[in-house]
């Protein structure tokens, strides 16, 4: 009996140093589950002058709902010189390894300048113990001029820059023959859409429309047409309609299948939201806009309203050879109906 009790005190005496560590210190917590390592150089320059990246190593995840169970979803890309001093592109998890020529590295040093990776030099800070998708992102890039990009933190699948520069990992594998990392872009049959522009006080419509009877051509009220409408002036200046060419949607789907849309995509693992309070904002009517609603036979949709000047910017080329097809199309026709008050 007697044992017992001391066996319990000395337990007793040993809780806070057990709590605590020997020696009267807590332990480091940082690498248990759920703990942050936080080593953060908030000295790290947030400027790099130099564009000639000469080596680069960086680990994400990215989320693979295009790939099949056996791809896999973490990455490792490195950009290191070869035996030769050639620079290379090694994925090493998958032990593949292709060329890093000119224009691969200024593809990468872009999206590091429109993303502003450098605002992030210096952090390194991570939670132990989050799923896989959230695990630590690398990011290391060292440049001619000696300057260096490095930080570590939380994974974010979905963060931007992961969303642009995997795809220019991809193209460059699949330069060099290897198209395993390849993201599908799709490529449907286009069966109705509808192209909305706001620019400069004017609003203009393309779109098929069913008319009036008494505005019909050869007894055909389903047509194709623009409208246009002045907001100073509050008043509608055109709206000219024509018999819809028989070639018109294997011509649409020839312009759309020339660009990559996979960022306005909801169905792509490279979708990017659109900027927040920006394409939702009512406030902002004399902002330019653009509204591109694309149906496909199969039922895909692309469905992009936006304000947002950046996503009009990479919108414009598409939108740009759609108007050139569709004004070519209404000068040419033989038979029109509507008005022109310009």
């Amino acid at each position: 009996m007697k044992k017992t009790i001391k066996r319990s005190a000395r337990l007793t005496l040993l809780a806070p140093l057990m709590l605590f560590g020997i020696g009267g210190r807590k332990p480091d917590t940082s690498h248990m589950c759920g703990g942050t390592t936080d080593k953060t150089d908030d000295k790290a320059p947030k400027e790099i002058k130099s564009k000639d990246i000469t080596k680069l190593s960086v680990t994400f995840y990215v989320r693979g709902e295009w790939s099949s169970i056996e791809r896999k979803e973490q990455y490792s890309f490195g950009v290191d010189p070869n035996e030769n001093g050639e620079l290379t592109l090694t994925e090493r998890t998958l032990g593949i390894s292709v060329p890093a020529d000119n224009v691969f590295l200024a593809q990468l040093q872009q999206v590091i300048d429109d993303t502003r990776l450098v605002l992030r030099n210096g952090i390194y800070r991570v939670t132990a113990g989050l799923p896989p998708p959230y695990q630590p992102c690398h990011v290391t890039v060292e440049y001619a001029s000696g300057e260096k990009l490095s930080y570590t933190e939380n994974n974010n699948p979905d963060d931007e820059w992961i969303k642009l520069m995997y795809p220019v990992f991809a193209a460059q594998f699949a330069k060099g023959g290897i198209d395993t990392l390849l993201i599908p872009n799709y490529k449907g049959v286009v069966d109705s859409i509808n192209l909305d522009t706001y620019e400069n006080g004017v609003y203009t419509w393309y779109s098929r429309i069913t008319v009036l009877p008494e505005d019909a051509i050869d007894g055909r009220r389903d047509l194709f047409g623009k409208r246009r409408y002045n907001a100073s002036a509050k008043k509608e200046t055109l709206t000219e309609y024509i018999l819809l060419p028989d070639d018109f949607y294997e011509t649409v789907t020839e312009i759309i299948h020339k660009y990559d849309m996979r960022e306005f995509d909801r169905r792509s693992v490279l979708y990017i939201a659109p900027p927040k309070n920006t394409d939702n904002d009512e406030t902002s009517d004399s902002k330019d806009k653009i509204s591109l609603h694309i149906h496909h036979e199969d039922g895909h949709q692309l469905n992009i309203e936006t304000k947002d000047p950046e996503r009009i910017e990479k919108l414009r080329p598409l939108v740009n050879e759609l108007i050139e097809y569709y004004d070519h199309i209404l000068a040419i026709a033989d038979k029109k109906t509507g008005k022109r008050t310009e």
